[in-house]
């Protein structure tokens, strides 16, 4: 059996691919360690996996990242996130790869496997002589200046990049590296764990309108947009408002709208008719494996590629909420409901990442960087 160490900033969105392969490698006997922050120590511990907490690497919180750095709170758009790049991921890189350093020379693991922004993972690899993949948390490859594209030095570059999602997510893009594989959804839905009855379904005869906007990036003025639009509609909104609003803010509610604190996706996905959402991959992945129309809503970073990825893929439209009004959002979500176009992209999307393999086929390719220790080229580019 093999070693890995897997790392990932502490946010939702960043953890759900590592964690997906992880369990899988796990499940074939395989050691396997997670550095992350503490605040998922519970969740490592629950599957299985050794865990390894930040020593010099600043553990923070990423649904509170004002909390560490404080301007954050006076910057939005595209500004606040060249400075979570800037400050949060390069600025604890080194930190990071302090750690997996020492982590690394008492493990001897044999692959070292990382999301896009975790750095320090490539700086240990490079160190030591470790093969490194990359488990994308993207539709597609996240090209960043540090992976991602072609002409970037060979010592830059991941043995393995695991890319969510499917080639037409990519197809406009002509400078993706050879070790691009595209393994479909790598999802971790705690849902899946959670006893069904819990949960309870609105009791309606109307389509389903699901909507989340996730953890980091839920706001009441937004949700009160979309729950404005669906006054007098035929069809029921169910929001999942998060921890950050309490459905008790949105009130009155119409009768044809119901909004809990939490929803779990896989719960839901198989009785909606459409979907609004932000845009992080593991959501928009979610309801493509159910052949389900979106409405993406980005607010920021991979949030904006990913929506091109839908729209490019015509499987749903793209709506701007800081300046959309309450009958653009009635219309956009009217439009995916009624035009078939865009369920019937959604069910191709839907035939095809089914052919993947997901996390299985993902744990298997990094059992192959095992015994190869070389960089592992697409069928397409081995050709």
């Amino acid at each position: 059996m093999a070693s890995f160490i897997f790392s990932a900033l502490g946010a939702r969105g960043h953890l759900h691919p590592p964690i997906s392969i992880a369990r899988v490698l796990r499940e074939r006997g395989h050691s396997v360690a997670l550095y992350t922050s503490s605040h998922y120590r519970p969740m490592a511990e629950k599957l299985d996996l050794q865990f390894l907490p930040p020593v010099k690497w600043l553990d923070f919180d990423f649904t509170n990242l004002e909390k560490y750095w404080p301007d954050l709170a006076q910057v939005e758009g595209a500004g606040r996130s060249m400075h979570i790049y800037f400050k949060v991921f390069m600025g604890t890189a080194i930190d990071q790869a302090h750690d997996l350093l020492n982590y690394s020379e008492a493990l001897k693991p044999d692959v070292l496997v990382t999301e896009p922004h975790a750095f320090g993972t490539q700086i240990v690899s490079l160190k030591l002589g470790i093969p490194w993949a990359v488990a994308g948390i993207a539709l597609g490859v996240l090209s960043l200046p540090i992976i991602g594209q072609k002409g970037v030095p060979l010592s830059n570059q991941p043995f393995l990049y695991l890319a969510q999602g499917v080639p037409a997510f990519d197809a406009h893009k002509s400078n993706l590296f050879p070790q691009t594989h595209y393994v479909g959804g790598l999802l971790w839905d705690e849902g899946q764990q959670s006893d069904p009855q819990t949960f309870k379904l609105p009791q309606t005869d109307l389509p389903l309108v699901f909507v989340s906007l996730g953890t980091m990036f839920a706001r009441e003025s937004h949700l009160r947009k979309i729950v404005e639009a669906a006054v007098g509609q035929p069809w029921h909104l169910l929001i999942s408002t998060s921890a950050k609003v309490d459905p008790a803010q949105l009130e009155p509610l119409p009768p044809n709208v119901t909004a809990l604190p939490y929803v779990p996706y896989s719960l839901v996905w198989p009785h909606i008719a459409a979907f609004v959402t932000h845009g992080p991959a593991a959501a928009l992945l979610g309801a493509l494996g159910q052949g389900i129309p979106l409405v993406v809503t980005p607010l920021e970073a991979d949030q904006l590629a990913n929506a091109d990825a839908i729209i490019n893929a015509g499987a749903g439209l793209r709506l701007g909420l800081d300046n959309s009004t309450p009958a653009a959002l009635q219309e956009a979500i009217n439009g995916v409901l009624t035009d078939p176009q865009y369920r019937q992209a959604a069910r191709r999307l839907q035939g095809e990442l089914a052919g993947t393999g997901g996390a299985e086929q993902a744990a298997t390719l990094l059992e192959q960087l095992v015994v190869q220790r070389q960089p592992i080229l697409a069928a397409s580019a081995s050709q």
